[in-house]
């Protein structure tokens, strides 16, 4: 599938299996991701396309045991009709299974909605893996308008037509993000 490209700087989402070549040095340490994202989406339940503002986290652990797990966080000020100013959050865990090291750089591949969106991770670490950056590409099948996927804050589908993410901070920590 050909993907035409419709944002940078996104997060991880994924699913479950095990991973054998995770570096010894990220072994029980955590990565954590933060951006901001503008959409323009459409709800199944409305009519035109609206912009959508949101604050976007993800944090990965590397376990011991060669799994690699993963939070999403997504926190949205709603300013369309009849929500101004209300906070809206969601959260999601996972084990991540779509996720392969190809010297210094995790890469992540999601499929989104019904085949018609993907999402790309590409995470680069200094030799030592204590520092990070981060680059994430969400996309859309080539000649589609727009793609359909189940938004964590809706919790019901919504048609993505534009994702727009800023910068993301990356930045590795020592310890197991899940053990508060």
């Amino acid at each position: 599938m050909k993907l035409l490209i419709i944002a940078a700087g996104f997060s991880i989402c994924a699913f479950a299996a095990q991973s054998s070549n995770i570096p010894e040095a990220l072994v029980q340490k955590s990565i954590v991701l933060k951006w901001s994202e503008s959409q323009e989406i459409k709800r199944q339940d409305e009519q035109g396309w609206q912009e959508h503002q949101v604050e976007r986290g993800t944090e990965i652990y590397f376990s011991s045991a060669g799994r690699i797990f993963k939070r999403e966080r997504a926190l949205s000020y709603r300013t369309r009709r009849g929500h101004n100013g209300r906070a809206n959050t969601g959260e999601s865990d996972a084990i991540l299974n779509d996720a392969n090291f190809l010297g210094t750089t995790l890469m992540v591949h999601m499929p989104l909605g019904q085949g018609a969106g993907m999402r790309q991770l590409s995470v680069s670490f200094s030799p030592s893996f204590d520092n990070c950056e981060a680059v994430v590409v969400t996309g859309k099948a080539d000649g589609a308008e727009s793609f359909a996927h189940k938004g964590m804050l809706a919790q019901r589908m919504v048609e993505f037509r534009k994702v727009k993410a800023g910068p993301v901070n990356c930045a590795v920590e020592g310890r197991n993000v899940f053990e508060r």
